[in-house]
């Protein structure tokens, strides 16, 4: 289980560090073929503080919370128990502000709900610290 969750936290980390930089350095959308009107409904202007939250907390976070869990610090599996539920937080939120809803989504949405579940099963079974 425990070398799922390192998994499902790197994988979730590199992909959110390279989409977050994406968005980062061209906010207009173009690079994803995210047209500046998902945004609407948004608290946001443009892809630039998504791409920071997504590359912030998603990506650096998720590696984060997987080198705590191999460094064996004490509160390791909530970390990734915190990116978890973040994650389906966050994509809770972009079903509610965007007009348009993905696959992708319920697929990310899906991977928060397996990192939480996964960090949970590690924390009771008592796998590392």
């Amino acid at each position: 289980m425990r070398a799922l969750l390192h998994t499902l936290l790197i994988a979730l980390g590199l992909s959110a560090l390279i989409s977050g930089a994406m968005l980062v350095l061209h906010p207009d959308g173009s690079v994803i073929r995210a047209p500046l009107y998902l945004l609407e409904r948004t608290p946001f202007l443009d892809f630039f503080w998504p791409g920071i939250i997504l590359g912030g907390l998603f990506g650096f976070g998720s590696l984060l919370a997987s080198l705590c869990i191999a460094r064996r610090w004490r509160h390791g599996f909530r970390f990734a128990q915190v990116i978890g539920a973040g994650q389906i937080s966050w994509i809770l939120f972009q079903v509610y502000w965007f007009p348009e809803s993905s696959a992708l989504q319920a697929v990310l949405a899906g991977v928060g709900l397996a990192i939480f579940i996964a960090a949970e099963l590690c924390r009771r079974a008592r796998v590392g610290p």
